[in-house]
């Protein structure tokens, strides 16, 4: 996985500041405000990248990391041909063809993606794609920090909201 196991509570967790407060999730309000990287729910790997991403709402929502085990992510920040994953190597062959066999051929994550998204028109479409093919999500790694990006919004139900 490409978290650490950790006996801190707070790094059990991936960690969702909302954009508004809402009661019943609503997956129509994903990409309203954000979706640089793609369509879905972003999470933070640290629980103060979470706080200040914050609108002035009064709670962030954790997530528990352990419901992501066994899970298929994208790497944006990795060729494509590097990653460990079967269900993404799969998914890669299968969208790219023969090209993916050519020994030029070097895409990263991220490009995956967005080449997705211009097969599928939407970000939405890519992602619900890429979900039906057993990818949950991608990890993108920053300088500052490592977001988690769902791609399948049926996982929410598994997040909480924790107050300021």
């Amino acid at each position: 996985m490409w978290f650490k196991k950790t006996k801190k509570k707070e790094e059990e967790f991936l960690w969702h500041s909302p954009t508004a407060s809402f009661t019943d999730f609503d997956d129509s309000k994903i990409g309203k405000v954000s979706s640089k990287y793609g369509w879905g729910i972003y999470f933070s790997t640290e629980i103060n990248n979470a706080r200040s991403h914050n609108n002035s709402i009064d709670h962030i929502y954790q997530f528990p990391k352990a419901k992501l085990d066994g899970k298929s992510f994208i790497y944006y920040s990795k060729s494509i041909k590097k990653h460990d994953d079967p269900k993404v190597i799969s998914v890669a062959k299968a969208f790219y063809g023969d090209k993916y066999d050519d020994e030029e051929f070097d895409v990263g994550g991220h490009r995956f993606y967005d080449d997705i998204v211009e097969v599928m028109n939407k970000k939405g479409d890519a992602s619900r794609f890429l979900v039906q093919k057993g990818i949950s999500g991608g990890v993108i790694k920053e300088p500052s920090e490592v977001s988690v990006l769902l791609y399948d919004t049926s996982l929410w139900k598994h997040a909480v909201k924790v107050p300021l």
